[in-house]
Formats: structure tokens, C-alpha cells, sequence
């Protein structure tokens, strides 16, 4: 069954009375009673919006131009049929979609690729390459399109970027249950978007101030920029394990942070695509607000990304073989879409069977991912937000058991997982640097005696698990075989930045230990505000008419 738009309706528990809503607390362990899956009853206002206090990011960015737009919908300009790709015939078809993107991505203007209903035959990865390209299908559901892929990853060339992951992994040893790490665990998909040639970084400028919130920086020196040009701030450790900006970006003193984080020599610990709406000389306004501070202590700079924009996939299945699965990070490589250099993209309507991951994105900024539907086997990732900025998942269903139902994974900044129904659910939160992302408006379902909502993946040298602000609001746990007389534990969260923890609800008496953590609305039905990234999208959109 589809759930688009919509919350899964779950079956309401009598419980116990409720008390006063309790005041958000700064952390600890905190403890609720059972509560009824009903939402909107008493219609009670989080204190965290109403007093303005404790920091909450602005979330109403994340998406497809910046959830201004709706998504386009356009008419089909090519079709692969004319290139000799024809469904329910049992033969491959790879050669053929392999001409018919070819063809794509060398016509003028927008071009969308359309199949038709059936099912096609492929056995290598398609390549997603221009902008302005959509893959089109004729629907997600039985009698649309459906992308067969015969065989997975691993049995096909193996292209630039996987090569350097597994010289990667094995230069560090990386190892599962005796087995060396696979280099399709967390990369690489049948449908892969990428620029065709990776554009240099070169600092262009140093940036001067700016402050968390704000909407302008200064540079050192004025550039040819102009409006709608999208630049990349980058923050840089310069100063070890002591380093001020670590502890402003995981909102934490005295922490031994990993070796990635803590090596004054080493990459970017945060960066920010954010879209230029003005320049006067220096000084640039940006269309997004600013995650971080900007001092004279903080290394940060300034340069100009190169991304594929109007890219779409949509109206169609991806499938593979019913295989068992090969092991958490011994992946075969049945991954279905890979992600990468886009900015103000989609995927939209499409469902992933039998995958190791179904959706894995880096190098991102401003995607929506819109009713999509994970099912089948178990898997490693349902949806993997990468390194990437202000990716919105939206409608979407994970019916699969995966060890990630939805990831907001290694240098992850401001993304958006909304009104999502999640079977077994684990919202990871991976080590390194990932901050600043909501988990919003959530129903999920927990057949297993203990939840693993909370539990997280990263090695030790990315750590500690999350810097600030990661925000958790009205996510309903339901416990289909758990009894009901002790409170169920969420967490133990002891190694992350301070996170927002607003109406989490369950049918159980539960109790939440997360370190730093504000709580407010635990096992309080009723939020009167079921979605905070609807709410604040609301708000900015009239105060801009205004």
C-alpha cells in the first residue's frame, strides 16, 4: 500500500492520563508514559517555538528551489523505443538505453527521456551526465515501468570513483567479519548522475564574519559573483584537537574528538552551498542562512562549485534479483540510484526492490526526494543524505529491514526527512560532522523487543556522533510486541552535540537518555504542529509576501 502525503494511520492505544506538558529539559534522562497514536487532539504549542529558545535552525530551505517551485512535470521529448529498448521481451536492453541517453544528453534544451509501461532488462550502470534531463517512466506501480538490473555492481566495470574507494579501503584495512570492505557499501548506484569531469576548488576568497542564522558575510575581497550563483563556504580546523571551531560546531568543551575532525591539516569539517541573492563589493547576502559562526579564529573560505541542475528520475521501479543479502558492508552493489554534483534535482515516484541501498546521494544541494517506497530484502541503506546540503525526503515508505532506514550520513548539513513511514526504524545519525537535520513528522512501526531508533553507525575516528542541532519532532514509535508495563529505553546517546528532541510519542512507557539533549512533548499526543519543516516553510513564504 502507497502512503503518499500522508501519515500511516496506527492503531490508537488506550493509556494512561496525561500530565501537564512537561518544560523541555537541557539533558539527562527523561521518562513518559505510554502514549495514544492520535495527533492534533489537544493541539499543544512546543515552548521551543513560542519562546523562541533554545537555537532551532530554519529547516524551510531544504528541497528543490528551496520549496519555492513545484516540481516540474514535463511532457516526454524522447523515447527510448526509437533507439530499439522495448519492455516484456526478455531481452537486455542495455545497449540500447546506453544510445538513447547518448542521444539525451546531445540535444539542445530540456530533454525527458520517456519509457513505457513494462519491464526492461539492464545490466550496467546508466549514467546520468547533462542537466536539464529527466528520466521519465510511466508510473511506479504494478503495470508501470519497471528497470530490471540482472546482475549487481560488483560484476560491472568498476569506474574511477569506485576504484579509489577500494584503494581507500584497502590502504586503511578495512574489514568486515574477516572480509575486506566493500566498495559499494555506501557507494555507487545503477542510475548514477555526475559531471562528466570533476571541476577544480580553488579558494577564491577568505571569508571575514558572519553569524549562525544571519544571511550575510564579508570576504577579503569583491568577486564577480551575482545573483543565483551558488557558492561553497568551507570551514577548516586549523587548530588540533583544541580547536575552537570543532567545539562550535559539535556545541561541546572538552571532547577528545576523532582524528578526522582533529588533524589541523585535513579536509573541510563543514561546508555550505548556499545561493547568492545580492552582492554589494565584499559583502555578499545569501538566500540560505549561515550554520556557523564566522571569526577571525575560524578558517574559512570561499569557493564556486559546479553542479548539474534540472535533473530529474521519475515514475518508475527499479528491481533486482531476490538474493540474499551478502553482509553489513560486504554490499554486491544492487544499489539503485547514486546521487552526485546536482543542485535543484529530483526523484520523484519511484520504488526500489531487493536493494542493498535503495537511494545514496553526496555532493548535493537543494534535491527533493518525493514518494519514494524501499521494499524487499534487508539491505544496508534505505535513503543515505550523504555530504550534502538541504536535501528534502518527502512521502515517502520503508517497508524493508535495513540496517539504516534513513541516513543522515557523514557531513550531512541541514537536510529534511518528513512525513515518512518507516518499518524497524534506525534514523542514523553517522559520525563525522553531520548537523543541523530534522527528522520530521514520522510514524514508524518496531516489531523487535528493543528499538534501535536512535542507534547510529561511523568509526571511531569520525566521532563523536553528531555536532548541533539535530532535531527529532513528533516521531510516533510503535511497539507491535512489546509489554507494557516498563518504560522502553531510547537511546544511550552520550557522544554528540546538543541535540531537539520535541513530541516524541509511543504506545509504551519510554524513557529517552540522550546527553544534551532538550526534550520537550515527550509522550505528549497532540503537537500542534505536526510538521516543523511545513510550519517554518509556511512562515518564511508569507513574511516574504509581506
Amino acid at each position: 500500500m502507497k502512503v503518499w502525503g500522508c501519515a500511516l494511520a496506527l492503531t490508537a492505544i488506550s493509556c494512561v492520563a496525561q500530565p501537564e506538558l512537561p518544560l523541555g529539559n537541557a539533558a539527562g534522562v527523561t521518562q513518559a508514559p505510554a502514549a495514544s497514536a492520535a495527533r492534533g487532539a489537544t493541539g499543544w504549542m512546543p515552548q521551543i517555538l513560542s519562546h523562541g529558545e533554545p537555537y532551532l535552525p530554519n529547516f524551510s530551505y531544504a528541497g528543490y528551489h528551496f520549496g519555492e517551485r513545484p516540481l516540474p512535470d514535463l511532457p516526454p521529448t524522447l523515447e527510448v523505443a526509437d533507439f530499439g529498448a522495448h519492455p516484456d521481451d526478455a531481452l537486455d536492453d542495455t545497449e540500447a538505453l546506453k544510445k538513447a541517453l547518448a542521444a539525451a544528453s546531445a540535444a539542445p534544451g530540456p530533454v525527458v527521456l520517456h519509457f513505457p509501461k513494462g519491464r526492461f532488462i539492464v545490466s550496467d550502470i546508466l549514467y546520468l551526465e547533462r542537466s536539464n534531463l529527466i528520466l521519465q517512466g510511466s508510473g511506479s506501480g504494478p503495470g508501470g515501468t519497471e528497470l530490471f538490473f540482472s546482475r549487481p555492481m560488483v560484476e560491472m566495470p568498476h569506474n574511477a570513483v569506485i576504484q579509489k574507494i577500494e584503494r581507500y579501503l584497502s590502504e586503511n584495512d578495512k574489514h568486515a567479519d574477516g572480509k575486506a570492505f566493500s566498495a559499494f557499501s555506501w557507494t555507487g548506484g545503477v542510475l548514477w548522475t555526475r559531471r562528466k569531469t570533476e571541476p577544480a576548488q580553488n579558494s577564491l576568497a577568505r571569508v571575514l564574519d558572519g553569524k549562525r542564522g544571519a544571511h550575510t558575510v564579508h570576504l577579503d575581497k569583491a568577486l564577480a559573483l551575482t545573483p543565483g550563483s551558488i557558492v561553497r563556504l568551507r570551514w577548516f580546523n586549523r587548530a588540533g584537537d583544541d580547536s575552537p571551531l570543532l567545539r562550535h560546531i559539535y556545541g561541546m568543551d572538552h571532547f577528545a574528538f576523532g582524528p578526522r575532525l582533529s588533524d589541523p591539516n585535513g579536509e573541510p569539517i563543514a561546508t555550505e552551498e548556499a545561493t547568492v541573492a545580492a552582492v554589494q563589493g565584499a559583502e555578499l547576502s545569501l538566500v540560505q542562512p549561515l550554520l556557523h559562526d564566522i571569526q577571525p579564529d575560524f578558517a574559512v573560505d570561499l569557493v564556486q562549485p559546479e553542479f548539474l541542475q534540472e535533473v530529474g528520475i521519475e515514475h518508475l521501479t527499479i528491481s533486482f534479483p531476490e538474493e540474499p543479502y551478502a553482509g553489513h558492508h560486504l554490499e554486491r552493489g544492487f544499489n539503485g540510484i547514486y546521487l552526485t554534483g546536482l543542485a535543484h534535482s529530483f526523484v520523484r515516484d519511484v520504488q526500489v526492490k531487493n536493494s542493498d541501498s535503495a537511494i545514496l546521494s553526496d555532493d548535493c544541494a537543494n534535491l527533493t526526494l518525493a514518494q519514494i517506497g524501499v521494499s524487499g530484502r534487508l539491505g544496508h541503506y534505505g535513503v543515505h543524505i550523504g555530504d550534502v546540503f538541504d536535501v528534502l525526503l518527502r512521502d515517502f515508505r520503508i517497508d524493508s529491514d535495513e540496517f539504516h532506514s534513513v541516513s543522515f550520513n557523514t557531513k550531512a548539513r541541514a537536510n529534511v526527512a518528513t512525513l515518512g513511514v518507516i518499518y524497524r526504524p534506525s534514523l542514523d545519525q553517522h559520525r563525522g560532522a553531520n548537523e543541523q537535520n530534522l527528522f520530521d513528522d514520522l510514524n514508524t512501526r518496531e516489531d523487535r523487543p528493543k528499538s534501535k531508533l536512535f542507534e547510529h553507525g561511523g568509526a571511531d575516528y569520525w566521532g563523536p556522533t553528531h555536532g548541533v542541532f539535530n532535531t527529532f519532532w513528533n516521531v510516533h514509535i510503535e511497539f507491535t510486541n512489546a509489554a507494557r508495563g516498563f518504560p522502553m529505553t531510547l537511546g544511550k546517546i552520550e557522544d554528540a552535540g546538543p541535540a531537539r528532541l520535541v513530541g516524541l510519542t509511543s504506545n509504551v512507557k519510554i524513557k529517552v537518555d540522550y546527553a544534551r539533549a532538550y526534550v520537550e512533548g515527550l509522550g505528549v499526543p497532540g503537537i500542534a504542529v505536526p510538521s516543523l519543516y511545513a510550519y517554518q516553510l509556511e512562515q518564511r513564504l508569507a513574511t516574504a509576501k509581506q
